[in-house]
């Protein structure tokens, strides 16, 4: 089996591969990011993003691969977005108060959706530099996903839960319980009609959105 070998020097946190599968984007501790041919004659090097920060968590590229989201914990904004072929940063994202754990483009790249150490997460209008928040957790949002449509999201929490979130009302539906401790992803089918979410719990559990519903004390 043929292989090829990337030395990052640092533990890694986060991947990102570009849409046409000719890059990808490597980062973790340290703060570093490198961006990499996967051109097997390619001479160039990698390039390579100094976030200032100790670490980062989540990378994501634009649609056109122009652009890389980065998610990290350098105050005080703690989302940046890179041009992807020069390494130089384009600007800063301010909204969350905590690290950011979670970044992925809008089909069209013109929206960000971010998830944070600080409860929430976070839909961003790129070009006008807004946001606006998704606030029903109690802990830590690992992970935020769109729908295949984009007119929902999926959160899931190291609070034990999933919510998922209609994008006009954020309005979160009941939580899905069926895990058992954290969950650290989630993420909808391609035909928007199932969740996937994977739990400290060692579980993966597939299950419908639609069929959550409010619980009674008594039967939580």
């Amino acid at each position: 089996q043929q292989t090829q070998k990337f030395d990052c020097e640092q533990p890694l946190e986060a991947l990102a591969v570009t849409r046409d599968g000719k890059r990808f984007a490597a980062g973790g501790w340290g703060g570093k990011v490198r961006i990499y041919s996967l051109d097997k004659s390619s001479k160039e090097k990698p390039v390579e993003i100094n976030t200032g920060a100790e670490y980062v968590f989540a990378l994501a590229f634009s649609p056109d691969g122009q652009e890389l989201a980065i998610g990290n914990n350098a105050q005080p904004e703690f989302v940046s977005l890179w041009n992807a072929e020069t390494g130089k940063r384009l600007r800063g994202l301010k909204g969350h108060t905590d690290a950011v754990l979670s970044v992925a483009y809008s089909k069209d790249g013109t929206q960000l959706l971010t998830g944070s150490y600080d409860k929430t997460a976070r839909l961003w209008n790129l070009a006008k530099g807004t946001s606006v928040d998704f606030v029903g957790h109690d802990w830590w949002v690992w992970s935020a996903m769109f729908s295949p449509d984009e007119q929902r999201i999926v959160t899931a929490s190291q609070d034990g839960t999933v919510l998922v979130w209609p994008v006009a009302s954020r309005k979160p539906s009941p939580p899905f319980l069926g895990h058992s401790g954290p969950v650290y992803s989630a993420a909808f089918s391609p035909d928007g009609k199932q969740i996937a979410s994977a739990s400290h719990d060692r579980k993966i559990l597939l299950w419908n959105p639609a069929d959550l519903r409010e619980q009674s004390l008594e039967q939580a």
